[in-house]
């Protein structure tokens, strides 16, 4: 009779450890399985934020000067790079001029482009 309770207490320590080594690689293949998720989507937002470039050394006159839709805001551009945002939000905007700030409209200089944004206003 204590051989049998003794083969009973045997067999559930092994169904418990079984179970518990099996819950421990599941928790271990979850952790890597979100850790290389939560890598991947740090990646995309590195590739997808704006680079900025300090352009104070650029002449006046080589500068590009663009104003385009970024995170749902107005933004500027000088020679592709992003600057600064505007607190204008695109969607209060007319859709013809959505649809123009999605390309990004250039203008040729800096008062032309504060004119631009103040239309906006």
């Amino acid at each position: 009779m204590e051989q049998d309770k003794e083969y009973s207490d045997y067999n559930k320590n092994k169904k418990t450890n079984t179970i518990f080594y099996i819950l421990t690689l599941l928790s271990l293949f979850l952790l890597l399985l979100s850790w290389f998720n939560l890598n991947s989507k740090i990646e995309n937002i590195e590739l997808i934020a704006p680079v900025y470039k300090d352009v104070t050394n650029i002449t006046e006159e080589n500068k590009v000067y663009m104003l385009k839709e970024y995170n749902g805001k107005l933004a500027v551009y000088i020679d592709n790079y992003f600057q600064y945002e505007i607190d204008v939000y695109a969607f209060t905007l007319p859709e013809e001029d959505r649809k123009l700030l999605s390309k990004g409209i250039e203008v040729a200089s800096e008062q032309e482009l504060n004119e631009v944004i103040s239309s906006y206003y």
